[in-house]
């Protein structure tokens, strides 16, 4: 499958998503905690709010299993 981007930021923004789901779901707070403060550092903090806000919204419509 391939990925293709816009520009350089969605590049990083990509990457700095799959380290948050990773970070998530293994409970890494520092992780997290420094994939948001970076982001913030480099002007994409309200893009990564709005990318952790639709993972909330995806993981409640659809449910893990148990």
């Amino acid at each position: 499958m391939t990925i293709t981007f816009e520009n350089e930021n969605d590049v990083i923004l990509y990457a700095f998503e799959k380290v948050i789901d990773y970070a998530r779901r293994n409970r890494y707070i520092f992780v997290a905690q420094s994939v948001r403060w970076i982001t913030s550092v480099i002007g994409l903090r309200e893009r990564l709010a709005t990318h952790i806000h639709n993972l909330r919204i995806h993981s409640e419509a659809y449910p893990a299993p148990v």
